[in-house]
């Protein structure tokens, strides 16, 4: 039996750094189409605008990875598939069901070797976008963990740059378990990373 509820989508408008690094005159010409694709919803990601002062939840990306010279800005879009519904299976599969269109702005803060983000950096990323994936996709409220993160790295991410992260649900159970899929490319079709990850929800903790 399939398992797929209706995304949620929490819209949120650009950030002015966001709007900066993707949509100006001299962003790429790749980004500024995104921007403006109708077909596309604008995603709202809390770890961006993470209170520090009230939790420490996602404080290596709302602090660390937060800044001019790390990850200086990041806009997430929603591309849904035009139907859903018509792949189902027996063996507990689902169809694609949309992708997570995820751009970012990387600094030279994140470099391994010269002029090049760190491998760290890039698992980081797309675990990040298969996580907001996976999260648009579950019960408000759960929280999901990664199980398993498998990485195929294509071509080093040079610095600065401006790349895009892909993910999207590949498969999900009747039950907590989920499969998702990601790379990171320039929006031109050059991919520098891929990945594929297990995920598990666990559901909300009842409040007494």
């Amino acid at each position: 039996m399939v398992f797929l509820r209706t995304p949620t989508i929490t819209s949120a408008p650009i950030s002015p750094e966001a709007q900066a690094a993707f949509g100006s005159r001299t962003s790429p010409l790749w980004c500024r189409q995104l921007l403006v694709d109708s077909r596309l919803s604008p995603v709202l990601v809390s770890w961006r605008t993470r209170d520090r002062a009230h939790t420490n939840e996602d404080s290596y990306l709302s602090g660390v990875m937060n800044g001019p010279d790390t990850i200086r800005a990041w806009h997430t879009l929603y591309r849904p598939l035009p139907d859903t519904n018509d792949t189902n299976d027996d063996n507990g599969a689902s169809p694609l069901a949309g992708e997570l269109l995820c751009l970012f702005a990387l600094g030279s803060g994140v470099n391994g070797h010269v002029d090049v983000a760190h491998g760290g950096v890039t698992a980081g990323i797309l675990d990040v976008a298969m996580g907001t994936a996976c999260s648009i996709f579950s019960t408000e409220g759960d929280s999901n963990f990664t199980l398993e993160l498998n990485i195929r790295y294509k071509k080093p991410l040079a610095t600065p740059g401006v790349y895009l992260c892909r993910a999207w649900l590949q498969r999900r159970t009747t039950g907590r378990k989920a499969w998702l899929q990601a790379l990171i490319e320039d929006g031109n079709g050059e991919v520098y990373a891929e990945s594929d990850a297990f995920w598990l929800d666990v559901p909300a903790k009842p409040k007494l």
